[in-house]
């Protein structure tokens, strides 16, 4: 549990970095949901490019990623459609901005507060 402790951790200074960044001043990210995963692939000569996730989007605000430096396979897909291999430092976490980062300014902005 400390391992997931460090990375929500991790998670709330990341997010509070980024809201500062743009100019968002004392955003709580207190009970935004949350999602705890490991995800490890026995990979064999064999299965090498036919097991792991699925092309996809991170819809999420942000996703940590702690990728193997013995197998990599972690890719993205830049501007013009075609996918890179993100290139991992040993003992490294990956930290991916999740599209719904390009929504935080106007769920803000335009979310008027409770009444009382």
């Amino acid at each position: 549990m400390k391992y997931a402790a460090a990375i929500h951790e991790l998670f709330m200074d990341m997010a509070h970095k980024i809201s500062e960044g743009l100019g968002l001043k004392n955003v709580s990210f207190e009970g935004w949901p949350r999602q705890f995963r490991f995800n490890k692939y026995n990979f064999t000569p064999e299965t090498i490019g036919s097991t792991g996730v699925p092309s996809h989007i991170d819809t999420y605000f942000l996703t940590i990623l702690q990728d193997d430096e013995n197998v990599s396979g972690l890719e993205v897909m830049n501007k013009s459609g075609q996918f890179v291999v993100v290139e991992s430092w040993p003992n490294s976490l990956v930290v991916n901005v999740g599209d719904v980062t390009k929504l935080l300014p106007m769920m803000i902005n335009y979310n008027p507060p409770l009444k009382q």
